[in-house]
């Protein structure tokens, strides 16, 4: 069947939310901030086409690894969506550790794989990369929904390898020397859709997410410019179909999202065992939570990695990692942790509980690595003891996750709570 994508933009929208993990009250906030346009949220995939929707918000870190081939499977929708002229707003992952080709550590913007595989398809096969100037309409639109400052060279088209440092600065906190915010935008004859990726909001509070993503909407939307053209091949589903369930399909649907829901927080404590510098704090912080904690991630504050809290107690938690066999943990490692209870007023430091976490000889698996009390240098055994500094391996965490799903009582996460708090030296577990 042949659909003429013929109305106007600024008619009501369909907006569809993909891998936000968002709360019934956030959701209900967002949708009256809204009102004007139909918005869904799906933690997973719709069970409407993605082209049915005019703009889609695509949570890129969420559809890594294993499951990345939930969007892949789909991609052809996402192909139909942007031949129609419609926008896909990309959140890229968090910042990570690159070299240069001299060898030399930056941080930048990881690309996901469906991410990579947008980006670079789209841009060789028929997009252009729009670099906003900051006085651009894409700058003006943009640049003030973020939490960081974002600068821009000049609105011009350039591969991605063009620049470099010197000639683009980009945002404040990361130094990276890639543009970690731009367009593609498909060719007139291709439909004229956009794919905009944008850093994460580094923000936790509730109402400053909510407004972020209202705006992010709005001005969004503000980047349709309808073109007049043929003719599309698709057929939208209607409406109505969604009245019309089968049997016990809403039940079904729940346990789906459930059970994927809790799948996805299995790998993502998992990679508590092979992951390495920032990408490792996220799962560290997740376990935490699981013990009963207050979380706080801080690591782009150049603070502590993660402070945890309970009741008045509250502890300062560095993630550290270790790939080659040949490093130890010594005592500067150990000086920089400690080093954050200065960060505090000196009458709060008697409550605070300095915690180090360390992944170590990631190559290999948990149980070929070597003994977790052997990485320590005796300087640094020293001053952990005399800081009083708790230390866990990875691997600890891993079992005090796996202790908590069998045994979920309040009175054994405050027994690890607990023991945690007392610890001096390095934590031990009665298998570990």
């Amino acid at each position: 069947m042949l659909v003429k994508i013929n109305k106007k933009w600024n008619m009501q929208k369909n907006i569809l939310w993909m891998g936000f993990d968002f709360d019934n009250k956030l959701i209900e906030d967002i949708k009256k901030g809204l009102e004007k346009h139909r918005c869904e949220f799906s933690f997973w995939m719709p069970d409407r086409a993605i082209y049915d929707f005019d703009l889609v918000i695509l949570n890129l870190p969420r559809y890594s690894d294993w499951n990345v081939k939930k969007l892949k499977e789909r991609r052809e929708e996402f192909n139909i969506f942007l031949k129609a002229g419609k926008i896909l707003v990309c959140v890229l992952a968090k910042p990570r550790e690159f070299k240069d080709v001299s060898g030399i550590p930056y941080h930048n913007y990881e690309w996901l794989p469906f991410g990579y595989e947008l980006y670079n398809s789209l841009h060789i096969a028929n997009g252009e990369v729009i670099i906003p100037d900051r006085s651009s309409e894409v700058g003006r639109l943009f640049k003030d929904l973020m939490s960081f400052k974002l600068m821009w060279e000049a609105d011009i088209l350039r591969p991605l390898s063009y620049y470099t440092w010197k000639k683009m600065e980009t945002i404040a906190f990361n130094n990276a020397k890639l543009p970690v915010s731009f367009i593609i935008t498909l060719k007139k004859e291709e439909g004229g859709g956009k794919v905009v990726f944008i850093p994460r909001l580094n923000e936790s509070e509730k109402e400053k997410i909510k407004g972020f993503h209202i705006a992010l909407v709005n001005k969004a939307l503000q980047l349709f410019k309808y073109e007049k053209r043929g003719p599309i091949s698709l057929t939208p589903t209607p409406d109505w179909l969604s009245e019309w369930k089968c049997y016990n399909e809403d039940q079904i649907l729940k346990q789906k999202e459930l059970i994927e829901k809790q799948l996805q927080e299995f790998h993502e404590v998992k990679r508590v065992l092979f992951e390495k510098g920032v990408n490792l704090v996220p799962s560290v912080a997740l376990i935490f939570r699981k013990l009963g904690y207050n979380v706080s991630e801080k690591e782009n504050l150049g603070r502590e990695d993660i402070e945890i809290s309970h009741n008045s107690w509250k502890g300062l938690v560095e993630v550290k990692s270790i790939e080659s066999e040949n490093k130890r943990i010594d005592k500067a490692h150990v000086s920089q942790a400690l080093s954050h209870l200065l960060l505090y007023p000196e009458n709060e430091r008697e409550n605070l509980k300095c915690i180090i976490v360390v992944n170590w000889d990631i190559a290999k698996p948990p149980f070929q690595r070597r003994k977790f009390k052997d990485i320590f240098t005796g300087s640094a055994l020293e001053l952990i003891n005399a800081g009083k500094v708790c230390v866990l391996s990875s691997l600890q965490l891993w079992k005090i996750y796996n202790t908590i799903l069998q045994n979920g009582s309040e009175e054994l996460k405050n027994r690890i709570r607990e023991k945690i708090a007392s610890t001096s030296g390095i934590f031990s577990t009665e298998d570990s």
